[in-house]
C-alpha cells in the first residue's frame, strides 16, 4: 500500500548541514529541535526558500537543506 502524506512517518534521519548543503530526498515532515531559519528546496517548485521555523513538528516536504542561511538546529527529516 503506498504511503500518503497523512500516513505516519516510518523513518527518521538527522539533518546535519554544518558541513555543507544536504540533499534530503522528499521527506514528509521535519522535526525541529531549536527554532530558526532553514533555507530549503521544497518538494514542489520552491527553490532556495528560507522558512522561519518554530521548534516542533513541521508538516513540510523538502528535498534539500542549504548551509548558508540556515540557523535551526536539531532538525530531523521524517519519511
Amino acid at each position: 500500500m503506498p504511503m500518503t502524506d497523512t500516513s505516519p512517518a516510518e523513518n527518521a534521519v538527522a539533518i546535519d548541514y554544518s558541513g555543507g548543503d544536504v540533499t534530503v530526498g522528499r521527506c514528509r515532515a521535519l522535526l525541529v529541535g531549536v527554532a530558526g531559519n532553514l533555507k530549503v528546496d521544497m518538494r514542489g517548485v520552491g527553490t532556495g526558500v528560507t522558512l522561519p521555523l518554530p521548534a516542533g513538528l513541521i508538516p513540510v516536504s523538502i528535498t534539500k537543506v542549504y548551509q548558508s542561511g540556515s540557523t535551526a538546529t536539531g532538525v530531523v527529516a521524517l519519511y
